[in-house]
């Protein structure tokens, strides 16, 4: 059985969200372009025709239609194998109304400008901390190494590392 996974990345219109873009873009400009012409802010998962994201009240459902066309992309990734399906779905479900973490965000400016893993509180994360850890669930390679070769923490990825991640393993809807 294969399943596809939607990663839907979105620039948004708020201050909150340019203030976003733009510590992305110095991440970018600091250490360098993931080859993706689409800097976002925000980012959620469509599984099973459901649009969840993290907004400030927790991981929630959501209508994608919300958004601006123009200002989204949506990468469609394949699982195929059984066991990572039943697990990434679990996640999915289980994360459902976690908090929201102000402290992830905190912790992706800082990896993202300085390269430096600071500790997040446990069980809350931001929009593509959540995303992280439910794609690794589905068995994706969803990986940043810090510089003794370890795993980046979900809470340290940014919409902006993922997107470069989901480039290379995706494929971009309307492309």
């Amino acid at each position: 059985m294969s399943k596809i996974i939607k990663v839907v990345f979105v620039k948004g219109d708020s201050l909150f969200s340019k203030v976003i873009e733009k510590v992305e873009q110095l991440g970018e400009d600091l250490h360098g372009n993931n080859n993706v012409d689409f800097v976002p802010s925000h980012c959620g998962l469509i599984v099973d025709d459901q649009f969840r994201e993290a907004l400030i009240d927790g991981f929630v459902g959501e209508n994608v239609r919300r958004y601006d066309p123009t200002n989204i992309r949506i990468y469609d990734v394949t699982i195929n194998d059984d066991a990572a399906i039943a697990a990434g779905d679990t996640k999915f479900n289980k994360l459902l109304g976690q908090k929201y973490s102000i402290s992830a965000l905190v912790c992706g400016a800082t990896y993202t400008i300085f390269s430096m893993i600071i500790g997040n509180t446990p069980n809350q994360d931001d929009c593509s901390g959540d995303d992280t850890e439910i794609l690794r669930a589905y068995g994706l390679d969803i990986n940043n190494k810090d510089a003794d070769g370890n795993d980046v923490p979900a809470s340290s990825i940014t919409p902006n590392i993922l997107i470069g991640i989901i480039a290379k393993i995706g494929t971009l809807e309307g492309a």
